[in-house]
């Protein structure tokens, strides 16, 4: 029988999760699954779990050859533009197909209303003052907005934000409120919380993705203003949206490989 095809597959997305689910149990694949880091305690995921970074675009080649890695699916959050360029490099130098899982961006509808911008500094200077802001940036990006300490912000992360001068969420975010909660959120629920919460104004990146979509429905019925970071564009190379795209791409790259 054929060898198993020998796969990386970057994390960090639902989409990756989702993928790893599907490809779980099958001989075909040796599986896996790289990720950041920056969630102490993950979903539980199949395969050969590795979590941290690799070193940059020269660690990870190394890697891909001590590993003998086949192929590499880079299923990283759409906001992770780093390791997708070190991905790509990587790939590229080692002689590795890859494909790009992406999943697309929230879009607005014409009673939407939404601004978009190409920074979080530029973001946080544009709140105006007074305002009551639910900031849902995940865990990086908020010392962006620590500087406003005339806005009001609700902040949701799944575990608590840490910063560059190891100081709390407390002492950057004095009259800050905090919430530690993990997707999926659904819109009856975000609706609760942005009426509790008397927010004026909902400030996110456009990651896409169903788990959180409830806020930006909820925010739809109550009209509320969305302000949203504009996603870096994709690494150019082989790319797909959709999960069962990306699991077909890869049973190709079984068929092609080698007795």
């Amino acid at each position: 029988m054929k060898p198993p095809l020998r796969l990386l597959l970057l994390g960090g997305s639902e989409q990756a999760r989702l993928l790893a689910e599907r490809l779980q149990g099958k001989r075909e694949f040796t599986l896996f699954y790289s990720l950041a880091g920056r969630t102490r305690h993950p979903s539980a995921i199949a395969g050969h779990v590795r979590r941290g970074g690799f070193g940059g675009t020269r660690g990870l080649a190394a890697w891909l050859r001590a590993s003998r890695i086949d192929a590499l699916v880079d299923a990283t959050h759409p906001f992770a533009a780093r390791i997708s360029r070190h991905a790509a490099a990587a790939a590229r130098e080692c002689g590795v197909a890859r494909l790009q899982l992406r999943r697309p961006a929230w879009t607005p509808e014409k009673t939407d209303q939404w601004r978009c911008f190409d920074s979080l500094p530029e973001m946080a200077q544009a709140l105006p003052s007074g305002a009551r802001v639910f900031l849902t940036l995940g865990g990086g990006g908020l010392e962006a907005f620590a500087s406003r300490r005339d806005v009001d912000f609700l902040v949701r992360c799944i575990e608590p934000p840490t910063f560059s001068d190891r100081r709390d969420f407390t002492a950057h975010f004095p009259n800050g409120h905090l919430i530690l909660a993990r997707p999926p959120f659904q819109a009856k629920e975000e609706k609760e919380l942005l009426t509790d919460w008397k927010t004026e104004i909902l400030v996110g990146k456009n990651s896409g993705g169903m788990a959180t979509q409830g806020k930006i429905l909820a925010a739809r019925e109550l009209r509320l203003p969305v302000w949203m970071l504009r996603p870096p564009p994709p690494v150019p190379g082989p790319h797909t949206r959709a999960v069962k795209a990306a699991e077909r791409w890869i049973w190709r790259q079984w068929r092609v490989k080698p007795l």
